[in-house]
């Protein structure tokens, strides 16, 4: 009994959290959303440094979402907004453990595209280089279906095979 008390308590702790956790950085994401500019990332920055996304996996997606907006192939933002968006997506990856496949093939095809771009780029040293720290941090714990599905043909050459 005692077990399964605690546990329950547990759960709601953990739920009581990742609620905070969305309060806290809802506007924030929003606007960096919707006026995706250097200002609103490094508000962004600032804020996931500040909290603890660790706590609540659940909002990974929500709260990747207005990078994922920035730096997807073939956007046209400024590269200080991108390199603004991927400082926020290492913090990220740093804090929380990308388990979703669906959601690390994600990153992984619009990070890898600034490392190996199809077309010709003018990406700077500084993005190529935060792109490189993403991936390799992503990789530190990928989950096996997520390296099935990332040894697929059409993002081996980016698998590195």
């Amino acid at each position: 009994h005692y077990y399964i008390t605690n546990n329950l308590r547990m759960g709601t702790e953990v739920e009581k959290a990742a609620k905070t956790t969305f309060l806290q950085l809802r506007p924030i994401c929003s606007a960096a959303a919707n006026i995706p500019n250097v200002a609103n990332f490094t508000a962004l920055l600032t804020a996931l440094e500040d909290v603890e996304i660790e706590n609540a996996p659940q909002l990974v997606q929500y709260i990747l979402f207005p990078m994922m907006v920035v730096i997807q192939k073939h956007t046209t933002h400024p590269t200080q907004v991108k390199e603004a968006a991927v400082k926020c997506l290492l913090c990220v990856v740093r804090k929380v453990n990308v388990t979703d496949t669906s959601v690390f093939l994600s990153v992984f095809d619009n990070v890898s595209s600034m490392i190996f771009p199809s077309e010709k780029t003018n990406f700077s040293d500084e993005l190529i280089h935060l792109a490189l720290q993403v991936m390799l941090t992503m990789f530190e714990e990928i989950t096996e279906p997520t390296l099935c599905q990332l040894c697929t043909v059409e993002r081996l050459p980016f698998a590195g095979t």
